[in-house]
């Protein structure tokens, strides 16, 4: 994943292209056979192709190699302007434009137009918004009872600062008052873990520990706090 190390962390009017089945149509392409398996299951198909490329260097390199280049086309072909790439991957990227032309080779699919993106300070992570409903790249450990924060995002509006930051003001208060345990229980396997103001990282073996005992602020800081920042710097 690259993010553009110059675009502005915020942006609106995106569109999201991706090759379908990306690794599995390139292995075709060359009449590799996944032998045994279900072709039309897509998560056994990947699960046998990842399989296949641990023993096979030669086929992860080709896999990555052509992905890589057909992304490079298709950027060639339409003209797109590296100020106009936001992000770029192995099997697809974000642009500011539509593409005029995604199906001269194998085909592009345009997967969602984003109406709102949030770019992290330090360009790892981002938000996207788009009537799919949101996505989050790079967070590592994220875990089921912080996503209804997350969901927040979902109705920020940018096109208002003063309604802007009323909105990331109720989001933090919000969240530092409250009162779900389920909303800090970090799920690790089959562990439940919480942050702690005194202990720091424990596991929650019972659903009988104070509220007051959680470091809120730690989790505010880890999972909230990166993606509201960009926001108050681009709007103040």
């Amino acid at each position: 994943m690259e993010i553009n190390p110059t675009c502005d962390l915020i942006q609106t009017d995106l569109f999201y292209y991706d090759f379908k089945s990306c690794y599995y149509k390139l292995s075709e392409s060359v009449y590799f056979d996944l032998e045994g398996i279900d072709k039309t299951n897509k998560a056994e198909r990947n699960i046998a192709l990842g399989k296949q490329q641990i023993d096979n260097p030669a086929l992860q390199q080709f896999l990555s190699d052509s992905a890589d280049s057909l992304v490079d086309y298709y950027l060639f072909q339409n003209g797109v302007l590296p100020e106009e790439i936001i992000l770029k991957q192995r099997d697809g990227f974000i642009i500011s434009r539509m593409l005029d032309d995604n199906n001269s080779m194998m085909k592009l699919d345009m997967r969602e137009h984003i109406s709102l993106m949030i770019i992290t300070l330090d360009r790892q992570k981002y938000i996207t918004i788009s009537q799919d409903g949101l996505s989050i790249k790079g967070m590592r450990n994220k875990y089921p009872g912080i996503e209804k924060f997350f969901n927040k995002f979902k109705k920020i509006n940018p096109y208002s600062k003063s309604g802007l930051f009323k909105q990331l003001k109720k989001i933090k208060e919000d969240f530092l008052n409250d009162e779900d345990l389920d909303t800090f229980l970090i799920e690790k396997g089959d562990k439940k873990l919480l942050i702690t103001k005194k202990l720091g990282l424990i596991e929650a073996k019972s659903k009988s520990i104070k509220l007051s005992s959680i470091d809120k602020q730690k989790y505010y800081d880890m999972y909230l706090r990166d993606f509201i920042e960009p926001l108050i710097l681009y709007y103040f």
